[in-house]
């Protein structure tokens, strides 16, 4: 899994390796998240990343400015660690 890090004086970038290769892996979603995920890219603004959250400028989101929404996780996972949803 790439991850979004922060480079200071470079801003938001995607690093392209992981700290092992164990960090290589395919990830499989429930079908709800699919579907947000897919209606979200539907209606993304275009961006030179095509990421699905970027910024209003087209850049990368800070992780710390997504990874504790719990307020848009489906009813039954409000409440929890955003950790335990990785």
């Amino acid at each position: 899994m790439r991850h979004i890090v922060y480079l200071k004086g470079k801003g938001f970038f995607r690093q392209e390796w992981t700290k092992s290769d164990a960090g290589f892996r395919t990830v499989v979603l429930p079908r709800f998240a699919v579907g947000m995920l897919m209606a979200r890219k539907l209606v993304a603004a275009g961006n030179p990343y095509d990421a699905i959250f970027a910024s209003r400028r087209g850049t990368w989101l800070s992780p710390q400015n997504v990874s504790d929404r719990s307020s848009a996780l489906p009813t039954g996972f409000r409440g929890s660690d955003s950790k335990l949803h990785r």
